[in-house]
């Protein structure tokens, strides 16, 4: 790692859990680095995460700051969200849980991969605005909103019970239904 992109190495060991909590730039070298969990719990201005790729248990943000994302990272057990904003730049990959947003927003604008879980949406706002493919758990609405900008691929359907879903791409295709209750 290196704190805004500069400067010495901080020691970082393979599996360690991550907190930023400040608005600096973080760059990880070109091999990339395997984390434990990833914690972005910074409450003003905003940090980015830049360089190498990263492998977490899982991403988890909260705090009123931001979280800009913008190199590609695998999030093994989902991603979650209770505040403040996350932007991906680089690709996200997860393989469990998918990710669950109960506030902030979140703006996911790479090529992402959610093989379990879905997209859960349960306050908060979310913006698909890269190509997305959600393997199982489709994409679920209870309060907050949705907005899809681009091409996807979701199995699991568009469930909708609370909040809204807005869809501004034709060239979506979505298996399991689009279903509506409440």
């Amino acid at each position: 790692w290196q704190k805004d992109g500069a400067g010495s190495n901080i020691t970082f060991v393979a599996n360690d859990n991550v907190t930023i909590s400040t608005g600096n730039t973080v760059t990880v070298d070109a091999a990339g680095v395997t984390a434990g969990t990833l914690t972005a719990n910074n409450s003003s201005g905003t940090a980015t995460l830049a360089g190498g790729n990263v492998t977490a248990t899982s991403l988890s943000k909260s705090g009123a700051g931001a979280l800009v994302v913008s190199n590609a990272i695998t999030a093994i057990s989902g991603v979650t969200q209770s505040a403040g904003t996350l932007t991906t730049a680089g690709n996200l990959t997860i393989s469990n849980t998918g990710v669950n947003i109960s506030g902030g927003t979140a703006n996911l604008n790479g090529n992402n991969t959610i093989a379990s879980g879905g997209l859960t949406v349960a306050g908060g706002a979310a913006n698909l605005n890269g190509s997305n493919t959600i393997s199982a758990g489709g994409l679920n609405v209870s309060s907050g909103s949705l907005t899809v900008n681009s091409t996807n691929t979701i199995s699991g359907g568009l469930n909708i019970s609370g909040g809204t879903a807005t869809i501004n791409s034709s060239s979506n295709s979505i298996t399991g239904g689009v279903n509506a209750t409440g």
